[in-house]
């Protein structure tokens, strides 16, 4: 199975619960912290727990793992950033990928 077939298995659910997971933790970051790494989104909303519980084995047997993370966060920061709710600051590479810095929009 491909990463992005995996991906596939989630539903708008599963997106919506991950988009709440990550408004939440950047609303209740006090306001002097604004900027945030992806990875950072990630692992402090738990959201590899939350993928791995739901895809179960066909994902933990995979040696893709972090191409399927990667492109959930890219979906998910996507759809925020189109919302208005953060903005892209920029990004430095990080092995072979990149990491993105993401920027608290005020409202």
């Amino acid at each position: 199975m491909t990463p992005e077939e995996i991906v596939d298995k989630f539903n708008d659910r599963d997106f919506a619960t991950f988009r709440e997971r990550i408004l939440k933790y950047i609303s209740e970051t006090p306001d002097n912290y604004r900027s945030f790494e992806e990875s950072e989104l990630f692992f402090k909303t738990k959201l590899q727990g939350y993928i791995n519980r739901r895809i179960g084995q066909d994902f933990l047997q995979g040696k893709e793992t972090g191409r399927v993370y990667e492109l959930v966060m890219k979906r998910v920061m996507k759809y925020l950033t189109d919302r208005g709710d953060i903005e892209r600051l920029g990004s430095y590479p990080y092995g072979k990928s990149e990491t993105v810095i993401y920027l608290k929009k005020e409202h």
